[in-house]
């Protein structure tokens, strides 16, 4: 962290810009830290309770860091972006309360303790996350993978099929032929608290649709 301090272009991306400010440079290594499930950044056990000293128990926009870092005690103030938050929360809830592919299958242990800060999120979400369209093809890698602002909106789309009974093409070719739930009871309840707390439900409802009429293209479809 020091090294990154001193030297802020070795760090600079396509995300973040070398006249970066050393708040966004902290900002993004914490979502860093927190964007996976399956990665050992963080031990499973210890994953909820750093979550939530670090972010606190629900949603804010920006959180100060609560340690103070160096001789001039500078504690950080992190900016959080909330489509970027519901949509890795909801990647490991989907792995969790899905079985499609085992050795992804997240510990519930893990993910379940932060249901509460992930429905805290979604009425802060934003429209564009629950477009027919697709955020901006320039994103979409040449291995089919997609970064950027398509994560949100995939991860959203991926849940919405899967709830609705809904496989991908790529879930097809490798051979699926429905779509698995692990924990019914779990899901049935997520779902119902997760789009009560929608702050768009029109949108979401003609997203919703619109996965339902593309079926298996859904992932790359975009009006």
């Amino acid at each position: 962290w020091s090294d990154l301090l001193s030297n802020p272009e070795k760090y600079s991306s396509t995300h973040l810009p070398k006249d970066a400010t050393k708040e966004e440079l902290f900002s993004r290594w914490v979502n860093s830290c927190f964007s996976t499930f399956h990665e050992l950044f963080i031990p499973r056990k210890l994953y909820p309770e750093m979550f939530k000293w670090m972010f606190g128990g629900t949603f804010e926009r920006e959180k100060m860091f609560p340690l103070a870092f160096g001789t001039e005690k500078w504690r950080p103030v992190i900016s959080l972006d909330p489509d970027w938050i519901m949509a890795t929360l909801l990647r490991g809830f989907m792995d969790c309360l899905f079985d499609m592919n085992s050795d992804l299958l997240v510990d519930p242990r893990r993910v379940l303790p932060l249901r509460d800060y992930f429905m805290s999120t979604v009425p802060f979400s934003s429209k564009e996350i629950y477009s027919t369209t697709l955020f901006d093809e320039r994103h979409r890698k040449q291995d089919g993978e997609y970064s950027g602002y398509l994560f949100r909106q995939m991860v959203l789309r991926r849940f919405i099929a899967r709830v609705n009974g809904i496989l991908s093409e790529d879930e097809i070719e490798e051979g699926l032929s429905d779509v698995i739930i692990a924990k019914p009871q779990e899901l049935k309840i997520f779902r119902q608290e997760f789009e009560a707390a929608v702050p768009y439900p029109d949108l979401y409802g003609n997203l919703v649709n619109f996965i339902q009429e593309s079926g298996d293209e859904y992932v790359w479809a975009s009006e």
